[in-house]
This record gives structure tokens, sequence and C-alpha cells, in this order.
């Protein structure tokens, strides 16, 4: 490979940040709260997962969900026991895995999530008059605008189901794309909007519209699943579907889940206007008629039974009445990854092509990062075949690595890194970098590695700091006795063929 040149595909993607929550905790509606604030305002934000911690563990069967998500980084609210926090990182090998530290005296900020670098979506709404499809009609979009105040009045409803970030208002401001207000921050109000404007950019959208490999195997085909109660788990449930639906479309979208409390259900005036919306904004997905599915964690069979055929009565024709299911935490269905798969290289791949072993490689920064912002974000790394073509949905990356934690830091120790479910290195960017520079290894410093395991962080505050070592820095690791005489032999004769002669005759 020293004298070939070779192709390097580069893939942008965000940091994959699954939460790791104890739902038992006092505090958990704040925490929770504090989650999607941060997963809104975040590039790729919908697909970060939520994952419940019982007894400060992950319950079985949720590690599929992880599997599909792929994270990068787990953020911890609540205690985690050292076996899980090993687990984690030798199933996964995350570039890092913190927890949250409440300081006081507790304010509302107390429970927002401290991962600063993360790529925004400010730059997303200011650019969103270019992201116009085609076949969009007549107005431009417009952002729903409030005042910094507004925002405090927003019902967990309203944010969990559309959401809203302080973007909107930046990008109203500062970059002159048209706002849209709402008579007033009431649920009735807003979902009034939201119905009955067809170029409003939905924020919930918004978050979701970002590079995705895989998603969770459809679960609900040809439903519109309805999370049902006021129970924590009905919300994660909810959230984590996100990854069944996987990336959307912030313009002309259509709702694909929905979470609702009683208290939803019962303000007359917000549920006329919802059934409304779903009239208006559920779309089937092929030319079957979509099935509502009622589930729930919390609430009795008959009850779920009696919402259902409701919802489906009064909307009058858009969607049928499928059943309920009821749901029993901790547990969750088992699922399997999805490759999205397409006949085109996605848009944010670049290729490159290098020669060698010491690679250094321009960092062009995706459309979504700010200039000058302190964010960062992921590059995959595929090295192809310099025989195959790239532009077909069957180029795969011939140079793919066992996924293991001993292989962090073994292209360049300093930079976070770690191997995708994929099996490709993946290497964490910062805007302030112009140059992304890395070791190809030879196959005897890759051994190496996968011989002598350590634990890697890059940060004081990784969680993993205070597990133990697997073992001491070695001084050396060279062959055993019979490796050494092996090792003679070929240098006699040269290749193993060439000691054939030599055996025939013996």
């Amino acid at each position: 490979m020293a004298d070939k040149s070779f192709a390097i595909q580069l893939q942008h993607r965000p940091r994959r940040v699954a939460f790791l929550v104890d739902l038992e905790q006092e505090a958990v509606d704040k925490v929770l709260a504090g989650i999607l604030r941060f997963n809104l305002d975040s590039w790729g934000g919908r697909h970060n997962p939520i994952v419940p911690l019982v007894d400060k563990a992950i319950p079985d069967g949720w590690l599929s969900l992880l599997d599909v998500a792929d994270p990068d980084i787990f953020y911890i609210y609540g205690e985690v026991a050292l076996p899980t926090i090993e687990a984690l990182h030798l199933r996964y090998a995350p570039t890092f895995v913190g927890q949250h530290v409440v300081r006081g005296p507790t304010d509302s900020h107390s429970y927002f999530v401290q991962l600063r670098e993360q790529v925004s979506v400010r730059k997303y709404l200011s650019k969103i008059t270019e992201r116009l499809p085609r076949y969009f009609p007549g107005k431009e979009p417009c952002l729903l605008q409030l005042e910094f105040r507004e925002e405090r009045d927003l019902s967990p409803f309203f944010l969990w189901n559309f959401g809203y970030t302080t973007s909107n208002y930046f990008a109203i401001r500062d970059h002159d794309i048209a706002g849209c207000r709402p008579k007033s921050v009431t649920d009735h109000d807003l979902v009034e909007l939201f119905a009955t404007q067809v170029n409003l950019a939905w924020p919930i959208h918004v978050c979701a519209d970002a590079p995705l490999k895989r998603t969770v195997g459809d679960s609900w085909p040809r439903q519109f699943p309805i999370f049902y109660g006021d129970s924590p788990w009905n919300l994660i449930a909810y959230w984590n579907d996100g990854l069944t639906t996987g990336q959307a479309t912030p313009l002309h979208g259509g709702m694909s889940q929905l979470w609702i409390s009683p208290k939803n259900l019962g303000d007359e005036s917000t549920y006329k206007q919802l059934v409304l919306l779903l009239q208006r904004r559920v779309y089937s997905s092929s030319n079957q008629q979509e099935g509502l599915k009622m589930l729930s964690y919390d609430t009795e069979e008959a009850e779920l039974e009696r919402v259902g055929k409701k919802i489906v009565g009064d909307i009058r024709g858009n969607l049928y009445y499928e059943g309920y299911k009821k749901l029993d935490s901790p547990n969750i269905e088992h699922v399997e990854p999805r490759r999205i798969v397409s006949m085109f290289r996605p848009l944010g791949q670049e290729v490159e092509y290098a020669t060698g072993k010491d690679i250094h490689l321009p960092v062009r920064k995706p459309p979504v990062v700010e200039e000058g912002a302190d964010q960062s974000w992921m590059v995959d790394i595929l090295i192809h075949n310099p025989e195959q073509e790239l532009w077909y949905s069957n180029a795969t990356p011939w140079w793919c690595l066992p996924r293991n934690s001993s292989t962090a830091g073994l292209f360049v120790r300093p930079r976070p890194q770690r191997i995708t479910f994929e099996r490709h290195v993946s290497f964490e960017v910062s805007a302030k970098e112009s140059i992304l520079d890395f070791e190809i290894p030879s196959n005897a410093k890759l051994f190496r590695y996968l011989l002598s395991p350590e634990i890697r962080y890059h940060l004081a505050a990784d969680l993993r700091s205070r597990l133990r070592a697997t073992r001491s820095e070695p001084s050396l690791i060279r062959l055993s006795d019979k490796g050494r005489y092996l090792s003679g032999i070929l240098n006699l004769f040269g290749t193993p063929r060439g000691m054939f002669p030599i055996l025939k005759s013996c």
C-alpha cells in the first residue's frame, strides 16, 4: 500500500450521545427536560437515545437499542455501577463516559446537559431557505417565533411532540428568516398554528435531519403509535421511537409518533386542534391506511382501548384502530439494526486519495457547523481498495477493524477515536482544526494493541478513570521461543513455500 494511491472516504456526522437516566430520582422531570432541551438544539439530537438505569445498571434488552444507536458518548444522570461502566467500555469503546454533576444551589440550569462542544442547529436554521425542496409550494419556510420569557411557559406536551429551541430566535433576528407567532403559548393556540401553517418548520424534525446509517427494525409496520400516560417510561419509549422512523424532513414532514397524557386529552380545545393536526399530518407509509396503536406502561388496557377508539372515531377515516399494547417496565422488545441503503453517495461525504502510512487529510466543516465556533463532530474514515469503484451502494471498504476497545489510540493517541458498529475508525474533530493526521498501523502494531489491552480515556472527568487497568504498560512484547524458531527458519528459506523441497526430501 506504500506505493499505491488508495481512496479514503470521509463521512461527517454528529457525535451520538446516549443518556442513561435513573427514572426513580426525585428530579426526573427536570432531568428529562434538560435532555430534551439539549437534543432539540443539537444536530442529529432526535436520534440520541434515553436509556433507563435500574439498580445502577442497564436492564436486559436495552443494549439492543444502544447497539442501533452506537453512541460515541454516554452521559449519565444518576449512579451507575463500575461493572456497567466496564461493560459499556468493552462493548462500545466510547470517546467519553461522563456523569452529570448538580452543583448547588439548584436552579433552572442545574440539569442542563454539560456537553458544550456539540454542533447546534443554529446555522441549519439560518440557512433553512436553502433546504427548500423543489416541490415546496408558494411561501418560504418560517420558524416558530417566541420571546425568551415565553419559552418558560411551553408545556411538556408541546415540547416533546413539536419542540422549540432558542436558535429559532437568533435565526429570525440575525438572518432575516421569517417568523410565525402564535396567538399565545397555550397548547391550543400552538397546535392550531402547527395544524394550519404548512410552511412552518417543526423543531422536532429539524434536529432529526442529520446523517443516519441505521434505524431500528420497524416495530410498528404501517402503524401510528401513541404513547399514553404520565409515567416517564412512556416518555422515553416515545422518544426512542425516533430511531424507528429515522431521518425526518423539517418542512412538510408528517407525524410519526405521539406522546399524550390524560390531562392533554381532557383539554377539549387542545384536543380539537390535535384531531385536526392528525387528520392533516399523519401520512401513510404505503398505499394502505395507517393503523393507530396505543402503548403505555401505566394505563389499564380498557382505558387504552377507549382512548384509541375515541381518537380514531374523531379523526374520521384517516386512521383505523389497531389495538393496544401494555408495556412492562423495565422491559423492552428486542430490536435489530436496519441499515439505510442508498444507491447514491450520501451528501456530506468526501473522497480523498493518499499513499503511505502517514495520512494528512483536510478538515472541511459540514454546512451546519458555525465558523469559529467551539464545536465538535465525528468523521468516519473508510479506506477503499484502489480497484473498487466508490459510486455504488455495494462498494464497501476493504479495511475493517475488530470492534474492540483495545484499538482506541491505535491511529493517533491524543485524539478521541473509536471503532463504529460498521467496524470503521471514527475520529472526533473540531471546527478549530484544519488537518486530520493519523497513521495507518502495521499488522504488527495492530496485533500488539489487541494482545495488550488497556483502558484509554481523554478527560479526567471520564468515569473510566475509576476502573483498574487490566494490565501495567509492558516494556516489551516479543515472539515466544517457538515463534523465534519459526522466524529463524523463515529467514533461511525466505517463504514457507521455499521450505517444501527440504520437507519432501526428509
